[in-house]
């Protein structure tokens, strides 16, 4: 079955654990210790939050009797400490993350360092363990992460990131093509027996399933999904489709013909960046193509 590009307007490597040698350091940067307390104005949270970028507010009056050279060098060594301690966090996260084995070719330096220049400024955890696994998998085997993923895994904010595992939730592997897709639906190409029973196109909701609609822009807009819908060629009868969603295997062959299937596409980048979340079993999202495919496709799960 080809892919054919059409415009509507419209694995993490293995966790082994072992010891570090060296442990990353306990101490929290400013901006990870303070906490923000109930009942808290809107002004005592902005206070808050500079102070924890080394920012103090005996600097914005015009009488403050603290040089403004002092100021700086306090704000620049607390921006340094914290992007250190980020640093080391997420380097020992991923000597924990790191294979056993390796393919034994040596890791990019230039790769190497254009990653920690941008890593030094992740201080939530959750997106420090992605970047670590990152680091993990590249220093198994070099070439795993384009630059150009790690400047969108970048760009990522935490909000984004739940998005997108929502995401890899309803995707699916398509073991043919070797790429990763999240179906929207499918439609039936005209006939005279088509136009006779005015045979609808399907379209899944996905949002029932947990990937609204600004989800798959917001995904499209950080150039992890392609920003157009797909459409397959003309499925075959004798060749079913054979898909991965989580840790399911589903099998789905065609009872007519004439079916085409629609779909969101991942980037180079958005593939890359599946590796990094573990198979998640998304049976809400199973449940609905079985309701909504029945019809026309024989669904088989094993």
């Amino acid at each position: 079955m080809s892919e054919v590009s059409r415009i509507h307007s419209v694995k993490a490597p293995p966790r082994v654990t072992r010891q570090r040698k060296h442990a990353a350091p306990s101490s929290k940067s400013a901006a990870n210790t303070e906490r923000v307390p109930p009942g808290s104005s809107s002004r005592e949270q902005l206070l808050r939050a500079v102070r924890s970028l080394g920012i103090e507010q005996d600097g914005f009056s015009k009488k403050s009797s603290s040089n403004i050279n002092e100021r700086l060098q306090r704000r620049l060594q607390t921006r340094e400490r914290r992007r250190q301690d980020n640093l080391e966090k997420i380097l020992g996260l991923a000597l924990d993350y790191a294979p056993a084995r390796t393919n034994n070719d040596e890791l990019d330096i230039d790769w190497l360092n254009s990653f920690l220049q941008q890593a030094e400024d992740i201080s939530s955890p959750a997106m420090q363990k992605l970047w670590a696994k990152i680091m993990a998998s590249e220093s198994a085997r070099p070439g795993s992460f384009s630059l150009k993923t790690i400047a969108t895994l970048k760009r990522l904010t935490v909000r984004e990131a739940d998005i997108f595992r929502r995401g890899q939730a309803l995707t699916c592997r398509d073991s043919r093509h070797q790429s990763n897709k999240i179906i929207t639906g499918y439609y039936r190409r005209p006939s005279l027996f088509t136009w006779l029973t005015l045979n609808k196109p399907v379209n899944l909701n996905l949002a029932r399933a947990g990937l609204s609609y600004p989800d798959t822009l917001a995904l499209a807009d950080l150039g992890i999904l392609y920003p157009a819908a797909i459409e397959s060629g003309e499925l075959e009868m004798t060749a079913p489709l054979q898909l991965t969603i989580g840790g399911d295997n589903l099998t789905l062959t065609p009872k007519t013909r004439g079916l085409v299937l629609t779909y969101h596409k991942y980037t180079a980048q958005g593939d890359e960046l599946l590796r990094l979340l573990p198979p998640k079993s998304q049976q809400a999202f199973i449940d609905m193509l079985q309701e909504h495919f029945s019809r026309d496709f024989v669904i088989a799960i094993n």
